[in-house]
C-alpha cells in the first residue's frame, strides 16, 4: 500500500514542506529504506504528523486576493494517500450522482453536462449560483470526525485523521493550532471535504428536493464547495435559496451573499471556469445551452502567456518560449474544448501570436539591434510549432515540428510537400 501510495505522490508532483525534503531528495536517499521506515513507524503507532507549512498563492482573475494552501512533508502526503487508497471505496459507495468534484471516473464536465441537460431538457432555467464562505476553513473539526466516524471504525485510522486536522501550521516562523477546517494542499483534504457536503447533498434529496405542496424544489449540482440549484419558476428559486440556508446552518457553514445569486438563464452565470447561458440558434432560432469559457478564464490564459513571453530571455532560443506557451495552451483547450469555444479560441491564438511576435522583435533588437520585423502567422504555426487551437474550422490542431533550419522538400511539380494528416 505505501508503495503504491509514493507511486501516486510522486505523479502528482508537488513541493517539500517544513523538512525541505523534496521527492528528488527521497529518491537520492533511497525510496525503499524511505517507505521502510514509514511502515515501521505505522507499526509501533509512532507516527507524528508533522506541522504543515503555509503558503499563498494568488486567485486566478483576482488580482490583489490570494488562497491558502497547507503544504504537508513528503512522508505525511505518502501516508494520507494510503489512507486515502483504502478510505475512498468506502465513502464513495455512499456519495451521491450530484456530487461530482474530486471523485474517481468524474469530472467538470460531466457537472456541466448534467446542468445542461436540467436546463435544455427539463426546462429549469432559473438558477441559484451558491458560494460557500471560505469552506475548507470553516469545517468544524467535530463535526467532521462525527461523519467520518458513521462510517469508519477503526480507531487508529480515526485517530491519524484526528492529527492530521490538529496538526499545526508554520507561517512566517508561528505555529497556530487549528480550531476548524482542513487545509488546501492536503491528500486527504478533498475526500474529507466532499465527505462533510455529503449530509448537504443527502438532507436535499429528503427535504429540498420536494417543496410546498409536493412541488420539486429544484435539481441540485455541486463540484466541491461550488453548487448550482436549477429551478423552473422564481418563486421555486428562492424557495429552495432559503432551503439551502436551513441545511447550512447546523453544519456551521455560511453562504458568501456578496456572491450568491439568483438568476435567469437568459442573463449567464459563471460555473467552474465556463460561462453558462440560454441563447437562441442564429440558424433555427431554437433556444439551446451556450457554454464557453468566462471572462475571467479568458483573461487569466492571457495574463499566463504574456508572463510566460516575459520571463524567457531574449536571450533563449525560440524554442523555449514555443514549449511552454504550448504546454498552457493545450492544457487551457483541453479544458474547454467540450464546450462553444471556437471563438475564443481563435482570440487566443491572436494573443499568443502576438506575444511570440513581441518576444522575436525584442530578441531581435537583443542580437543585431536591427528594427522591428514581421512575423507572419505561418512562420509562428509551421517553422517554430507554436500551437494553434483552431485551424481550419478544426479546434486544438496538434503543433506541427519544429523545422526551422531545415531545408523544406519540394514536390515534382515544383509546389511545397507536405504530409497528409
Amino acid at each position: 500500500m505505501l508503495e503504491e501510495a509514493w507511486r501516486r505522490v510522486k505523479e502528482a508532483g508537488g513541493g517539500p514542506g517544513v523538512d525541505e525534503h523534496s521527492l528528488k531528495d527521497i529518491e537520492a536517499d533511497g525510496v525503499e529504506r524511505f517507505l521502510d521506515e514509514i511502515q515501521a513507524t505505522l507499526q509501533r503507532k509512532e507516527y507524528r504528523p508533522d506541522v504543515v507549512l503555509r503558503r499563498y498563492i494568488p486567485k486566478p482573475g483576482k488580482p490583489g486576493q490570494v488562497r491558502p494552501l497547507g503544504l504537508p512533508t513528503v512522508r505525511d502526503k505518502v501516508v494520507q494517500m494510503a489512507v486515502k487508497i483504502v478510505l475512498e471505496p468506502i465513502f464513495e459507495a455512499d456519495f451521491l450522482p450530484c456530487s461530482y468534484g474530486f471523485r474517481p471516473r468524474r469530472s467538470a464536465h460531466d457537472a456541466l453536462r448534467d446542468i445542461r441537460d436540467g436546463m435544455w431538457r427539463q426546462g429549469r432555467l432559473w438558477v441559484v449560483d451558491l458560494d460557500l464562505k471560505s469552506y475548507f476553513d470553516s469545517i468544524p473539526h467535530d463535526k467532521l470526525l462525527q461523519a467520518v466516524e458513521r462510517r469508519i471504525r477503526d480507531k487508529w485510522v480515526l485517530r491519524l485523521i484526528r492529527r492530521w486536522l490538529k496538526a499545526g501550521i508554520l507561517e512566517e516562523g508561528v505555529v497556530h493550532e487549528p480550531e476548524s477546517g482542513t487545509p488546501q494542499g492536503g491528500v486527504l483534504s478533498p475526500v474529507l471535504a466532499n465527505l462533510y457536503l455529503h449530509a448537504v447533498d443527502a438532507a436535499w434529496l429528503r427535504r429540498g428536493r420536494e417543496g410546498m405542496g409536493g412541488e420539486r424544489l429544484g435539481h441540485w449540482v455541486r463540484y466541491a464547495d461550488d453548487a448550482v440549484i436549477l429551478c423552473r419558476t422564481e418563486e421555486e428559486a428562492k424557495r429552495a435559496l432559503d432551503e439551502v440556508r436551513s441545511l447550512l446552518a447546523p453544519l456551521g457553514l455560511r453562504m458568501n451573499e456578496e456572491k450568491t445569486r439568483l438568476v435567469h438563464a437568459r442573463e449567464g452565470y459563471d460555473f467552474l471556469g465556463f460561462h453558462l447561458r440560454w441563447v437562441p440558434s442564429r440558424r433555427t432560432k431554437r433556444h439551446f445551452v451556450l457554454w464557453r469559457p468566462s471572462r475571467r478564464a479568458l483573461r487569466n490564459i492571457r495574463e499566463r502567456l504574456r508572463q510566460h513571453a516575459r520571463r524567457v530571455p531574449p536571450g533563449e532560443d525560440a524554442s523555449v518560449l514555443i514549449a511552454r506557451l504550448n504546454r498552457s495552451l493545450a492544457g487551457w483547450a483541453n479544458y474547454f474544448r467540450p464546450g462553444h469555444a471556437s471563438t475564443d479560441f481563435r482570440k487566443v491564438d491572436q494573443h499568443a501570436r502576438t506575444q511570440v511576435r513581441h518576444w522575436l522583435r525584442r530578441k531581435q533588437r537583443w542580437w543585431r539591434g536591427t528594427g522591428a520585423r514581421r512575423y507572419p502567422s505561418a512562420f509562428l504555426h509551421d517553422r517554430l510549432g507554436l500551437l494553434q487551437l483552431v485551424r481550419s474550422g478544426v479546434a486544438l490542431s496538434r503543433p506541427r515540428p519544429n523545422t526551422a533550419g531545415e531545408a523544406r522538400r519540394r514536390a515534382g511539380c515544383g509546389k511545397t510537400a507536405r504530409p497528409v494528416r
